[in-house]
């Protein structure tokens, strides 16, 4: 009876109630070309009703760099105060909200590993939205350091991003290994501090092989969440400074911004 239940309430639903709301959800989000993929992800999210027309979707205009909601879509003072060289930009598709909070302390910290497969669904329904018209040769992730694996049990991020290449039929490749283990965001006290504890967090894989016998034009990397976005620019000047990868460009995306 468990998985009949909404993911998020709890409460049980109909499938039939739903198309109404998946459909115009879909129309909302897509183009003619990208509406049956769309259709399709939010068709077999197991969320009721009222917890899907609640998910707190960004609104079109957002910042051309960190994809922060903006009235016109014009870009954001903190990227043109902190212009980066490695990351060409961000998009998400919810924002971050007390909802997003529980789901995700659900899936990271309490293991409900049924969250994975939505999560997934989400940051493809934010790619089908935000990136249709873009070629990626490859997605990556954000790596959890070892400490925090040993605690957890898995990689969400990873997880994430495995499930999203299914979906998606862009491969999946872990080009990165988290060498620092941070603190949690929560006990870092602002941008610097944040962006200064994240400076050679991360280091290529050893023995690091050209994916697929071919160099990528674009990389995708693969978040949960997009805070201050230090930890995605990070995972993007790693990869930069790797020979095979130094013209490369990397864009990222998240759930949850």
């Amino acid at each position: 009876m468990r998985d009949k239940c909404c993911l998020s309430c709890g409460r049980s639903w109909q499938s039939k109630s739903l198309l109404p709301i998946q459909q115009q959800l879909a129309r909302a989000l897509a183009d003619e070309n990208t509406y049956p993929a769309l259709f399709r992800l939010l068709a077999r999210m197991r969320l009721c009703a009222d917890c899907l027309v609640r998910l707190p979707l960004l609104g079109p205009l957002v910042c051309p760099g960190c994809g922060r909601g903006m009235p016109s879509g014009e870009t954001c003072a903190d990227c043109r105060r902190y212009a980066d060289e490695h990351l060409k930009q961000n998009r998400s598709l919810l924002s971050y909200n007390d909802w997003g909070r529980s789901m995700i302390r659900q899936f990271k910290y309490r293991g409900d590993e049924r969250l994975g497969d939505l999560f997934a669904d989400l940051l493809a329904v934010g790619y089908y939205r935000h990136y249709r018209g873009i070629r990626f040769q490859l997605v990556t992730h954000v790596p959890l350091h070892e400490a925090r694996m040993r605690d957890r049990g898995f990689d969400q991020a990873e997880r994430i991003a495995v499930r999203f290449s299914e979906i998606t039929g862009i491969p999946f490749f872990p080009l990165l290994t988290r060498i620092k283990n941070t603190d949690k965001l929560s006990k870092q006290g602002g941008r610097l501090a944040r962006w200064k504890s994240m400076q050679a967090a991360f280091s290529p894989r050893e023995r690091m092989p050209v994916p697929y016998g071919k160099r990528p034009e674009h990389i995708l990397l693969i978040d949960d969440i997009y805070t201050t976005g230090s930890t995605v620019r990070a995972c993007a000047a790693a990869i930069h400074g790797m020979p095979e990868f130094a013209q490369t460009a990397i864009s990222s995306l998240s759930i949850f911004r």
